[in-house]
């Protein structure tokens, strides 16, 4: 197969999904292709994905939602499914982290019901990543669990705790050596449909990974 036919089934792969003759080229490829070059063409396919990441658009999805903090919580999300009597449960090892635009910066939706009015999530930010600034158009309190969190001039480390009211805005927030931290905010403050979309690419790209044998992908 040439080297341009291999680089568009890459890039309908990380984008839109193969289909037809364009699937059963790749099948035909993949069958006889070395390993290096199925991980060359996973290579291709991560590097589609990140780009494409990088494009997506702080959106607006629903009247008066605006970009919010985290950018985050999946649409429709509600964490885990609720258990008889009202409650509901989240092992530490359920869930799953997914990550924003802003490199380095990650989410998992722990609770995110609309008769709650809040959602709740936690946050985690690598050494030197940053978030940029937004304003909050509902309440948001952060508790911060790990790490350095650096807000409107100030370090909050474990144990400190932040409230932003609404209307509130936040300059950019960074952190140092990393940070993890559980945040409850007003639901208003998110829209997601960046999350979704950054769900179906990372699903791609591990479908992509899985398909030429390059293994799963490390957390």
């Amino acid at each position: 197969m040439e080297d341009h036919h291999l680089a568009e089934l890459a890039h309908l792969y990380a984008t839109e999904g193969l289909s037809g003759e364009d699937l059963r080229a790749f099948e035909t490829w993949r069958a006889g292709a070395t390993a290096n070059e199925k991980a060359e063409f996973a290579a291709m396919v991560d590097s589609i994905a990140l780009v494409t990441l990088g494009r997506v658009p702080d959106v607006t999805p629903g009247e008066g939602v605006k970009a919010g903090i985290m950018n985050a919580v999946g649409e429709g999300s509600s964490g885990p499914a609720a258990a008889a009597g009202d409650f509901d449960y989240l092992r530490r090892d359920e869930g799953e982290w997914v990550p924003l635009p802003a490199p380095g910066t990650r989410v998992k939706a722990l609770s995110d019901r609309a008769e709650d009015g809040v959602t709740v999530f936690l946050l985690e930010m690598d050494a030197q990543a940053s978030l940029p600034g937004h304003r909050h158009h509902g309440v948001e309190m952060a508790f911060i669990l790990e790490g350095d969190l650096h807000v409107e001039g100030r370090v909050l480390r474990a144990g400190d705790f932040m409230r932003a009211g609404e209307g509130s805005d936040h300059q950019k927030t960074y952190s140092e050596a990393g940070c993890r931290a559980l945040l409850v905010t007003a639901r208003e403050n998110f829209p997601r449909k960046t999350v979704g979309v950054m769900e179906r690419l990372q699903d791609v790209v591990r479908a992509a990974r899985g398909l030429v044998g390059k293994g799963p992908e490390k957390p």
